[in-house]
């Protein structure tokens, strides 16, 4: 399972709530105002936990307190300064369901034409004199 194309994983992409790799469960990629912080990934289960603790709506998606520094797998010293301005959730893809989807992909075939039409009824017509 891995995620989105353009997101690779890495040792940076650990959930700063939790400290845990953040691979085979929806997670949420934020992006902070604090110049110094590059956001990060959370599970959404973490991410939801530190908005309820923080008296928020769990589907809230931007305008809170960044929570890099504020969990209990953090690698940083202090908390972030910064708000969250953006979220992107990740979802976590299945490349072997998508293989099959596209081997499944059946060729349509094309349209006949009024040639292969007309043809078509001459073979009939011939095979039905024939008999």
């Amino acid at each position: 399972i891995k995620f989105c194309s353009h997101i690779e994983m890495s040792e940076s992409q650990r959930c700063d709530l939790c400290g845990e790799l953040t691979t085979e469960t929806q997670a949420n990629l934020l992006a902070c105002t604090y110049k110094n912080c590059e956001g990060g990934m959370y599970h959404q289960e973490c991410l939801e936990k530190f908005l309820k603790s923080n008296r928020l709506e769990k589907n809230r998606k931007t305008g809170f307190k960044c929570p890099r520094g504020c969990g209990k797998g953090t690698k940083y010293p202090e908390p972030c300064p910064g708000r969250i301005d953006k979220s992107h959730p990740i979802y976590p893809r299945n490349e072997e369901k998508v293989k099959k989807r596209q081997q499944a992909v059946v060729e349509q075939p094309a349209k006949p034409t009024k040639a292969d039409k007309a043809a078509e009824k001459a073979a009939k017509a011939a095979a039905a004199a024939a008999a």
